[in-house]
């Protein structure tokens, strides 16, 4: 019997390739240790879930990706445009938000104290880390990762020289 989220899979036309190319500086952020222990154990986590390969280059695009494909990807453009050629890439590799999402339940614990870490080194103002709590607790998958994503796209940015 045919899993009921392969119809959720992307499927790749014949004139897209699988990107292999080198990682964007803000992609190298994101391959980096995060300074607090609850935004690094849930950067971790999240980079290994988004891929079937897991690997740091892969992980990197696709969650770069998703951070800029719900309404979060407003505030982030704001600090960091997506470049074309990455928003154009195919990541043959990345998972499923249901996937995903199904393997980050057992990591929700870490939301809440990744999100007070946030406002406590406050890099972001409150605005903010209030869209994101909103992203990462919604009921649809899609939201709650593209909220993690996004959250760990900021911290790069702002905490990883």
């Amino acid at each position: 019997m045919t899993s009921p989220a392969g119809s959720f899979e992307v499927l790749i036309g014949r004139d897209q390739t699988c990107w292999a190319g080198v990682s964007t500086l803000f992609e190298t952020k994101l391959q980096q240790p995060l300074p607090d222990y609850a935004l690094e154990q849930l950067r971790v986590r999240f980079m290994y879930a988004v891929t079937t390969t897991h690997g740091a280059k892969a992980s990197s695009r696709a969650v770069l990706q998703m951070a800029y494909e719900t309404e979060v990807g407003t505030a982030l453009n704001k600090i960091e445009p997506i470049p074309p050629d990455v928003q154009a890439a195919v990541v043959c590799e990345r998972r499923s938000y249901l996937d995903v999402d199904a393997d980050m339940k057992v990591f929700n614990f870490l939301v809440n104290p990744a999100l007070d870490a946030v406002a406590k080194l406050g890099f972001l103002p409150e605005m903010y880390i209030g869209l994101l709590r909103t992203h990462m607790t919604a009921p649809y998958p899609k939201y709650r990762m593209c909220g993690i994503a996004a959250l760990l796209c900021f911290s790069a940015h702002y905490l990883v020289p």
